[in-house]
C-alpha cells in the first residue's frame, strides 16, 4: 500500500496558493511550492513502491515555476524599463 508524500501534497497547496495569490503572496509561495515538488520528487523517486504523490508534485512544481517565471518577467520588464527611460514602469 503507497501512502501520498506530505511534500507532494504541500507543493500542490502552495502552488495553488500562489496562483490565486500572486500579488500579494506569489513571491514567496512560488518558490517554496518549487522547492516542496522537488524534494519530494526525489523522495517519491526513491521510495518508488512505498510513496505515492507524482503527479501532486509534479503540478506543484509547474504551478511554482510558472509563478516564478512571471515574476522574472516582471523583473526583466522593470529592468529594461529602467535602462531604456531612466525610470521605472509606473504602477497606477
Amino acid at each position: 500500500m503507497t501512502r501520498t508524500d506530505s511534500r507532494a501534497i504541500a507543493a500542490l497547496v502552495l502552488g495553488i496558493c500562489a496562483i490565486v495569490l500572486i500579488y500579494p503572496l506569489g513571491i514567496v509561495l512560488g518558490p517554496l511550492a518549487l522547492g516542496f515538488g522537488i524534494t519530494a520528487l526525489r523522495r517519491i523517486n526513491r521510495n518508488e513502491r512505498r510513496l505515492g504523490g507524482l503527479g501532486l508534485a509534479i503540478a506543484g512544481i509547474v504551478m511554482g515555476a510558472v509563478v516564478c517565471g512571471l515574476y522574472a518577467l516582471i523583473v526583466f520588464f522593470e529592468a529594461v524599463s529602467l535602462v531604456l527611460t531612466g525610470s521605472l514602469i509606473p504602477a497606477y
